[in-house]
């Protein structure tokens, strides 16, 4: 299964990652991917230039999303 964290800010782009890393140790057959935005350079996520077009993209590939603010 795929889950995939978005977010548009800086700050929810860290809590993200740290979810990330907490529903790791229950979700062990899961992939999980956070997507902020390449300008808030967020470490340990997949940097995107344009929210809009990466999530017409990828929506379809991933089994479940999260959206923060």
């Amino acid at each position: 299964m795929k889950l995939a964290f978005w977010t548009v800010t800086k700050g929810a782009g860290n809590i993200a990652r740290e979810y990330k890393e907490k529903l790791k140790e229950h979700l062990k057959d899961y992939e999980i991917d956070v997507f902020t935005l390449k300008k808030y350079d967020v470490e340990n996520t997949s940097q995107i230039d344009d929210f809009t077009n990466n999530i017409n993209e990828k929506f379809s590939q991933y089994d479940g999303h999260i959206f923060i603010k």
